[in-house]
C-alpha cells in the first residue's frame, strides 16, 4: 500500500480581487506542511459558516447527513483519498472500507466533510510532497501551484502576466496549458 498523508482543514480565505474565489488551506497532522485549493464563493461560504455555534448550522444538509451516516454504524468505516492531480483538478474518493463501496467527490466537498465529521481525509504522500509548501499559521500569503488552477482561471492569470509584462509568469503559465493541451491530445488517440 502507497504511504498517506492525513490532512486537516486550516481555514479558508478569499483571493484578493478574485472575484469571491476562495482558497483553502489543508495542514498535515504536524501543521508543518500545507496545500491550498482554490474553491468557488459557495463553498467559501458553507466552510466559514461551520465557524459558527452548532445549534446554528445543526440543521444544515452536510450536517443532517453525517449525523444520519453515524446512526448506521461508526464513521470510522469511512475514508476519503486524494489520489491524483489532473488538469488542475484533485481527484478524490470517499471509500467504505466495510462494502468496499467507492464514489468520486469534489476535492472541496471533501475539505467540507473532513471538517464536520470525523471522517478522515488522505493524500498520497508522494503527491502530498510534490504539491505542499511549508505552513506559517501567521503568514500573509500563500502559495497556490498553478498546476492546480482550472484551464480557464490559467487562461486569465496568462492574459493578466501578459498586461502587467510579467513574462517569466507569462511563460509558466503558458507552459502549463501547453502541457494540458499535449496531455489531452495524447489522451483522445488512447
Amino acid at each position: 500500500m502507497r504511504k498517506r498523508t492525513r490532512l486537516f482543514f486550516n481555514n479558508v480565505s478569499e483571493i484578493v480581487g478574485g472575484d469571491g474565489i476562495g482558497v483553502l488551506t489543508l495542514c498535515d497532522e504536524e501543521t508543518q506542511r500545507a496545500i491550498t485549493i482554490v474553491c468557488d464563493n459557495m463553498m467559501k461560504q458553507q466552510l466559514k459558516l461551520r465557524d459558527t455555534d452548532w445549534k446554528t448550522r445543526s440543521n444544515l444538509l452536510p450536517e443532517v447527513l453525517v449525523q444520519m451516516l453515524s446512526n448506521l454504524g461508526p464513521l470510522t468505516r469511512f475514508e476519503m483519498n486524494i489520489y491524483d492531480l489532473i488538469d488542475g483538478e484533485y481527484k478524490v474518493s470517499l471509500f467504505d472500507k466495510e462494502d468496499l463501496h467507492i464514489c468520486q467527490i469534489r476535492m472541496s466537498d471533501a475539505a467540507l466533510l473532513t471538517r464536520i465529521s470525523d471522517i478522515p481525509l488522505y493524500i498520497d504522500t508522494d503527491l502530498f510532497n510534490r504539491q505542499s509548501s511549508a505552513f506559517h499559521k501567521e503568514a500573509n500569503r500563500m502559495a497556490i501551484p498553478i498546476n492546480t488552477l482550472s484551464k480557464d482561471k490559467l487562461k486569465e492569470e496568462l492574459e493578466k502576466a501578459i498586461n502587467a509584462e510579467d513574462y517569466r509568469l507569462a511563460s509558466l503559465l503558458k507552459h502549463e496549458i501547453s502541457k494540458r493541451n499535449d496531455n489531452n491530445s495524447a489522451n483522445q488517440k488512447d
